[in-house]
């Protein structure tokens, strides 16, 4: 991979613990989302799904999910990503992915 660009981002990563409530441009948040949407997964599985809070209305209902030590993160956030996944993946799910045609 040329210049390690990957590798560089990952070594430069940190975890944000407080927000500003500055907000995201909402181009750059598209691009973000996007971006979740092409991400693989294992054999393509695909069952990611993705839920944005972008009001502040939003967010307050998202609270009684999360302790409460984690609750300014979600309220000082300009926008918060839920990645929710199934518990267990079906057999089927799986057969109807590896069947089908690969694009690309």
């Amino acid at each position: 991979m040329q210049n390690n660009v990957f590798l560089r981002l990952a070594q430069e990563r940190y975890t944000t613990k407080h927000y500003n409530g500055q907000q995201i441009p909402r181009e750059e948040f598209d691009t973000l989302l996007e971006i979740l949407r092409l991400t693989p997964t294992s054999v393509n599985a695909q069952a990611l799904h993705y839920f944005t809070a972008t009001s502040q209305e939003a967010r307050e209902r998202l609270l009684p999910a999360f302790p409460e030590f984690n609750r300014d993160r979600i309220t000082g956030a300009s926008d918060v990503v839920v990645f929710t996944v199934p518990k267990t993946l079906t057999e089927a799910h799986l057969r109807r992915v590896l069947s089908a045609p690969r694009t690309g």
